[in-house]
């Protein structure tokens, strides 16, 4: 796995260790540097000359230090990697903080969304942080990764377009958004009722935009498919060496995905696989259609209730989906 940072990290290496800090993304408007620390350790430096921003107290990671200087009117803060063997999720964390920042509109704008962001990251990889994913959240990412695996495979999409659109682990509304559409996706266990569950008045809302749920139905299976398996099959369409690569694995982490756990090889069988249209006529719930001072809501849509809404993924132009080409 690499992109510009490990290779100026590696650059570092050859020339050694007090070789200096070097520039990376020349084209960012921020200023990020990579380099090691007296004692070998890769060190990732952002610096700035705006006032100093407030660094909360609450970045706590288990195998990062965090370092903040200022020599009169530059500013920087320095990310130090303790632990050599976590370079690949180390390179991710800065990869991550870098791409976070291009759409900032100024200086200012972009240190706090820096922050912000070191900040999800030090809540993610905190000391002590050591939540496992629950089944349901798995059953959710093995749902959410058959779709990504399918559109890879079955359309001509872009794979680095694929997966900019896949939404989920960044926390946005929908799961997938894709050519001006948005693919909700649903997993459960072929053993309960089919139906969806939806967790906020918004999942389901009107924007104008074109919106699908996909709803996908597992069973334990011996001979199944494991979430290693999804993410071997999209890694290896991506290609090594990518920044596309380090994207995917990005979002995996901030999934709660860990490659290192046994859930990771759990056998499932996906049984159906239900797409529905959502329009006017969809039973839903939205901003606009609860009383006022009701903000948080989630409820179950019985299947057979929206059996007419559903269509047919394989057929070209069905319900006019995203992923037929």
């Amino acid at each position: 796995m690499r992109n510009d940072f490990t290779s100026k990290w590696d650059e570092c290496t050859n020339l050694g260790w007090n070789a200096g800090i070097f520039r990376v993304f020349p084209e960012h408007f921020l200023d990020f540097f990579v380099g090691f620390s007296p004692a070998g350790e890769r060190e990732f430096t952002f610096k700035w000359t705006e006032e100093t921003p407030t660094i909360e107290s609450s970045y706590e990671f288990k195998q990062i230090k965090v370092t903040q200087k200022k020599t009169g009117k530059e500013c920087c803060l320095v990310l130090t990697l303790i632990n050599k063997e976590l370079s690949d999720l180390f390179s991710i964390v800065c990869f991550d903080l870098a791409q976070a920042t291009r759409c900032a509109s100024s200086s200012e704008s972009g240190a706090n969304i820096f922050f912000n962001r070191l900040k999800r990251w030090s809540d993610l990889l905190s000391k002590g942080h050591s939540k496992q994913m629950s089944f349901q959240e798995r059953l959710g990412l093995m749902g959410e990764l058959c779709m990504v695996d399918w559109i890879t495979s079955e359309t001509n999409i872009p794979i680095n377009i694929v997966i900019n659109g896949w939404r989920g682990p960044e926390g946005d509304t929908n799961d997938i958004g894709l050519n001006g559409s948005r693919l909700e996706i649903k997993a459960q266990l072929s053993t309960q009722p089919v139906g969806i569950k939806v967790s906020s008045l918004t999942q389901l809302a009107d924007d104008g935009k074109a919106l699908f749920v996909v709803l996908h139905r597992f069973s334990a299976a011996k001979n199944g498919t494991s979430l290693a398996d999804l993410i071997k099959s999209i890694s290896e369409k991506i290609g090594t060496n990518s920044p596309v690569l380090m994207n995917f694995q990005r979002k995996l982490i901030l999934s709660g995905y860990d490659e290192n756990e046994e859930y990771c090889y759990e056998s499932m069988q996906l049984d159906q696989r239900f797409v529905y249209r959502i329009n006017s006529d969809f039973p839903r719930l939205q901003p606009n259609s609860v009383p006022e001072g009701i903000s948080k809501v989630s409820y179950f849509i019985e299947g057979n209730v929206i059996t007419r809404f559903a269509i047919d993924l394989t057929e070209p132009r069905s319900g006019r989906i995203v992923v037929t080409t």
